[in-house]
This record gives structure tokens, sequence and C-alpha cells, in this order.
């Protein structure tokens, strides 16, 4: 398998992963990216396999897996300029 392959496979994961959080947290396509700072138009691309996240998305859909709330604080801080 060679590395670029693998790379994509790793990312579909992290897409599969993301949806699959983001319907147990019964969030609408809308209201996750708009929760975790995203673009939606990003987030349907991945989600119909348009588009693969790059290694910064895949890092960020991996931590708002494992710690949602974290990304929250970041992303109101963020928010009100702090």
């Amino acid at each position: 398998m060679s590395t670029g392959s693998f790379a994509l496979r790793r990312m579909e994961t992290a897409i599969a992963a993301a949806l699959a959080f983001r319907r147990s947290m019964k969030l609408s396509q809308a209201a996750f990216p708009r929760r975790f700072g995203l673009p939606l138009n990003t987030l349907k691309q991945w989600e119909q396999g348009l588009r693969v996240p790059d290694t910064a998305a895949d890092v960020l859909l991996r931590v708002i897996v494992a710690d949602p709330d974290l990304v929250e604080r970041v992303v109101r801080e963020m928010r009100s300029g702090q």
C-alpha cells in the first residue's frame, strides 16, 4: 500500500468518526460546523466524499471526537477575541 493511499484511508476514517460523532450528538450538518468553527460547505464536501481534510483538518476532527468541550471552549475564545 502506498503512503498516499494510507493517508487517504486515515483521513476517510477521521471523516467517518466525525460523522458518527455528529450523529451521536444529534447535531445537524449545519450545527456541527457552527459549534466547532468549521465552514459548513467544507463539512458537506467531506461527508459527500467530494474532498478529504488536509492534515490540520484531520487533526481537528480527531480532537473534536476526543475532546469536544476543549474545541468548543477554544472556538468561543477565538470568537470573543481572547
